[in-house]
């Protein structure tokens, strides 16, 4: 049986309620390089290009403009440069900038308070887990106890040392007996199975 430390980082690195919180956090801090990078100037550049075609277009004789010649004279293009340099939006950059930071703050704590669900939950799964392995092996040992006592008592019985109320009250012990080692088995099972589940195995029966 794997130990809760080990599930619990195996847990951190495929719980996909894990894995969400901490792309929330990696999307805010991105956020807030975006908003400090909107302190500094930006130069921007642009392209444009345009083109027409009309199969109605005529020269002045009244002939049609063939399609190349149309493309070669209708076309259009435009190059830019902006620069922009933040100086009246200041507050509005400081504000986005305080906004990011405080969101960065939000989420990891909201991914604290996952990790530390998840750790609990762990903690009581493998607390269980290890409880009912107690059980089952103090299980298996009175079962072996009362095996031992019913062949004593059968012995006895078939000699006639021993009446059948005995017999059959000693019998059905070792029965129930039994029976709670079969109870135990599958809770430690199921037990473990909840265990695996944390740590990223497959449930198999």
């Amino acid at each position: 049986m794997a130990n809760s430390i080990d599930v619990y980082n195996n847990a951190m690195n495929s719980r996909p309620e894990i894995q969400a919180a901490q792309l929330r956090v990696k999307s805010a801090e991105t956020q807030l390089d975006i908003a400090k990078g909107n302190r500094y100037p930006s130069l921007s550049f642009n392209a444009n290009y345009y083109n027409l075609y009309n199969n109605k277009y005529s020269d002045i004789t009244g002939a049609k403009i063939k399609f190349g010649d149309q493309l070669k004279n209708n076309r259009r293009s435009s190059l830019g440069l902006t620069l922009n340099i933040p100086i009246f939006n200041r507050f509005q950059v400081k504000n986005n900038i305080t906004n990011a930071t405080i969101q960065i703050t939000d989420y990891k704590y909201r991914l604290q308070t996952e990790s530390n669900i998840l750790r609990k939950d762990i903690e009581l799964s493998y607390t269980n887990a290890l409880a009912a392995l107690n059980r089952y092996i103090s299980t298996q040992k009175a079962v072996v106890s009362m095996e031992e006592a019913f062949r004593y008592i059968e012995e006895k019985f078939n000699v006639g040392m021993v009446n059948s109320v005995d017999y059959n009250l000693q019998k059905n012990q070792l029965t129930s007996a039994k029976s709670q080692l079969l109870q135990a088995k599958y809770e430690y099972i199921f037990r473990t199975k909840i265990l695996d589940f944390y740590n990223g195995i497959p449930i198999e029966f």
